[in-house]
């Protein structure tokens, strides 16, 4: 992110550049992507390859979005979630997809990189979603399928990653069986052991119908790990104290700068560029009086300096001008602006040519010399018309970002009272439900062994019916900072209820949460403080292939909690099993 935005702002970047580094990233080539698509930048097709989308919404509009992401909380997941392996995944099923390309005609290869990017990011938008324990949830699949048809992705692409069977047009019949291939191909091609050799039958028998031979395929996956290691270098080389500093400089000079976009031009105000002030002096006089606020620029540069600073949206350029002519100046301002500016070319030479070439370089109209004052005029009350329907567009794109941005703090804030125990601060019964259900999916599949500790304050009533409840909260709290200090990582502790306190002990056996139980019951027999002395019960257990679900692992801690607290209290006491671990 720190290597996009300082590229961005560098003199010369072009489109492609830019591309290129949108397209190391998933999340930020789905935001290009759905914004090209949207109401206010949506063109006659859809803009599925990067360099297209970000051709149409121009390099300052995808400055201000990548600066969006707000960097210490750019791509948050859930925490079993493998954020490194999926970026790896992506990138190499985009490779993948790019090289089949060259090789099965279906859609162009840019395209194809998109598709492949994207393909699997309903996956990452679920973990990256807070979710109620015991809530179901959609296929990733079905997640992705429904986000490209929210974006206008073309139909064929939404079928190609849909779980199901989706009906197409006879016409796409073809492509989509190809598009399906290459997908399961490219999928194929990036797991962990991608020898091309090594596919499955079916895949190689329809690979060479394809003309894809053992050679082809070899060639892809050498493309493959060059992708692979670029992932491998770009999480490796997290930024550093001051590479941080300066990404959250350019941040905070993106948000001021949007803070002042009320400060720009009104939708009347027209900048003529031309190095000929007679020209200036003419255009001005047909303009003034007809209402119109006239900025004035003798060359493309100085031209440039006044958009970025008033932003005028209409604007008249001279074709023959020194330097920069007006269809490299049409150019660059497409480029840095996007679609927001109507453009009108200014040039002697008639004649059809020159007028398709100026509206292929960018312009929104031509217009030929000696001006004609009443077509002149005409042309620009359309321009104000179109101008003033982009910046009530653009008002509602900010208002809606707004309340978007209200709506994802307040359910933040929503969430952390949903799921944090209000008194302790530490998770409460459902956040320890979920993330015990996670982590118990997670053991099970890779054979990881985790454990429970369930823990009870001794004789709590007699606490709060002597000392008062402030003195009990006092002393819950103080238990809850002695679980947060000496747990270890991966350790998640949570209040269960009144006073009694869980904690799962991820990559830990038996005997080893025995020991940390025992430490925490002597650290909290030694608090002292505003509050009497307290000491604890507690139970633990850890996973046996027996339990078939989480809450098997959660009673058994109970019921050894129950018999500390039968035994005398003040003791842990360890689950039975029929090969006891050594302490």
């Amino acid at each position: 992110m720190l290597k996009f935005a300082e590229t961005i702002r560098q003199p010369g970047t072009g489109i492609g550049e830019a591309a290129g580094i949108v397209g190391q990233d998933p999340v930020l080539a789905a935001k290009v992507i759905k914004l090209a698509n949207s109401m206010f930048y949506r063109g006659l097709r859809p803009s599925v390859a990067i360099e297209d989308a970000v051709a149409r919404i121009g390099l300052q509009t995808l400055a201000r979005l990548s600066l969006s992401l707000s960097p210490p909380d750019q791509h948050p997941v859930i925490d079993s979630f493998d954020l490194e392996r999926y970026w790896h995944a992506a990138h190499a099923r985009a490779t993948a997809m790019h090289s089949l390309a060259k090789h099965i005609r279906c859609c162009p290869a840019a395209e194809l990189y998109s598709l492949g990017l994207l393909a699997d990011i309903g996956q990452l938008v679920l973990a990256s979603t807070a979710r109620e324990a015991g809530a179901s949830e959609p296929p990733p699949q079905q997640l992705t399928a429904a986000l490209f048809a929210h974006w206008s992705m073309p139909t064929i692409m939404i079928a190609a990653v849909a779980p199901h069977h989706t009906s197409v047009s006879a016409a796409d019949g073809e492509r989509l069986e190809k598009l399906r291939f290459m997908l399961d191909i490219a999928n194929a091609l990036c797991t962990s052991a991608p020898r091309p050799d090594a596919l499955p039958a079916e895949l190689r028998r329809t690979a060479a119908q394809m003309g894809l031979d053992d050679q082809r395929l070899h060639t892809i996956q050498a493309e493959i790990d060059t992708a692979r290691q670029a992932v491998t270098d770009r999480f490796s080389a997290a930024p550093q104290h001051e590479a941080y500093t300066r990404l959250m400089r350019l941040h905070s000079t993106s948000a001021h700068g949007a803070a002042h976009a009320g400060q720009h031009a009104p939708a009347n105000a027209v900048l003529i560029t031309d190095d000929d002030a007679s020209n200036i002096a003419l255009l001005t006089r047909y303009l003034e009086p007809a209402g119109y606020t006239v900025y004035a620029a003798s060359n493309a540069q100085d031209a440039i300096a006044i958009m970025q600073q008033s932003m005028p949206r209409i604007l008249i350029i001279d074709w023959m001008m020194p330097g920069m002519n007006g269809l490299n100046a049409c150019q660059s301002l497409r480029q840095q602006f996007g679609g927001r500016l109507y453009i009108v070319l200014l040039s002697a030479f008639v004649g059809s040519d020159r007028a398709i070439e100026a509206l292929e370089a960018g312009a929104n109209d031509f217009l030929e010399k000696p001006i004609e004052r009443k077509l002149l005029l005409a042309k620009l009350r359309v321009a104000q018309r179109t101008v003033e329907l982009t910046l009530d567009l653009e008002e509602a794109q900010h208002q809606s970002d707004a309340t978007h941005r209200e709506l994802t703090e307040l359910n933040a804030r929503l969430r952390q009272d949903a799921t944090q125990d209000a008194l302790t601060g530490l998770p409460n019964r459902r956040a320890f439900d979920a993330y015990l259900s996670e982590t118990w999916a997670a053991a099970r599949r890779h054979t990881l062994p985790i454990a429970c500790i369930m823990l009870d304050i001794d004789h709590f009533k007699r606490v709060n019916d002597e000392h008062g409840h402030d003195a009990g909260d006092r002393a819950l709290t103080a238990l809850a900072g002695v679980l947060q200090t000496h747990s270890r990582a991966g350790d998640k502790a949570a209040r269960y209820g009144g006073e009694e306190f869980v904690m799962l002990c991820t990559h830990s056996d038996l005997a080893a949460a025995f020991r940390l139980a025992e430490r925490l019951r002597r650290q909290i027999e030694q608090l002292r403080g505003d509050y009497p002395p307290i000491t604890i019960s507690g139970g633990v257990a850890a996973m046996t292939p027996d339990m078939h679900e989480p809450a098997q692992l959660l009673r058994a801690a109970d019921q050894c909690l129950l018999e500390a607290k039968r035994n005398g209290r003040n003791r842990i006491v360890m689950h039975a099993t029929e090969t006891q671990p050594p302490l």
